[in-house]
């Protein structure tokens, strides 16, 4: 009987940990997910970037595209 109550305890106290990780873990998730929700989506100096050269695509293919 005493063996019994030893393995229940390990149990229950195991059980609280592996609950205590997961809630750990849910609550890193949902911080993440409102990082990331939060965060600019590209930088402003890239998309610059990407304008520019995104004009100077269209005016080498309009100059040099219909020799």
């Amino acid at each position: 009987m005493a063996r019994l109550i030893i393995v229940l305890l390990f149990l229950a106290v195991l059980m609280g940990l592996a609950m205590g990780v997961a809630n750990g873990v849910g609550r890193m998730a949902q911080a993440g997910r409102a990082q990331l929700a939060r965060a600019e989506m590209g930088n402003g100096t890239m998309q610059r970037l990407s304008g520019i050269l995104l004009l100077a695509l269209i005016l080498y293919v309009s100059i040099w595209g219909g020799a």
